[in-house]
C-alpha cells in the first residue's frame, strides 16, 4: 500500500503529489478522482522516487491511463519524477500510453524534482 500526499499552491498554480511505498493503480486512480473533485491546477508534480511500481503491469498502465483521460486538462504539463531506471521507464511507458489517447495537455518524465519544477514553470502551452 503507497501513501500519496499532495501540496497544492495556487498561486504558483503547480500540485506535488509525493508518493511512497508500494503502488496500486487503484491508489492512483482513487487519487485522481478524489483531486479533481477538488480545485486542480495546471502545473503537476508526481514525486515516485519514493514509490515501487512492482505490482503494476502495463495493461494496468495502460488502463489507468484510459481511465486517467477524463482528467486530462487542456494545455496542462504533468511531470513525472522517478529515481530508478526501471521506474523512469515505466514513466516513458505512461507518457507513451497518454499519447495513444491523445491526451490534452503535456507529460515530463525527470529524475530530479529541480529538473521538473524547472519544465514545469516553463511557460504552459495554450493550444
Amino acid at each position: 500500500m503507497a501513501v500519496i500526499e499532495t501540496f497544492i499552491d495556487y498561486k504558483l498554480d503547480l500540485t506535488v503529489h509525493t508518493v511512497s511505498g508500494n503502488l496500486t493503480t487503484q491508489e492512483i486512480l482513487d487519487k485522481l478522482e478524489t483531486y479533481y473533485q477538488g480545485r486542480p491546477t495546471q502545473r503537476i508534480l508526481w514525486n515516485f522516487r519514493n514509490a515501487t511500481w512492482v505490482n503494476i503491469t502495463s495493461d494496468e498502465l495502460r488502463r489507468t491511463v484510459k481511465e486517467a483521460k477524463k482528467y486530462s486538462r487542456k494545455g496542462g504539463k504533468t511531470a513525472l519524477v522517478f529515481s530508478k531506471d526501471i521506474d523512469f521507464r515505466i514513466g516513458r511507458m505512461l507518457e507513451v500510453f497518454a499519447q495513444f489517447e491523445e491526451y490534452d495537455y503535456d507529460f515530463g518524465n525527470f529524475r530530479s524534482i529541480k529538473d521538473a519544477k524547472k519544465w514545469l514553470s516553463s511557460r504552459l502551452q495554450l493550444s
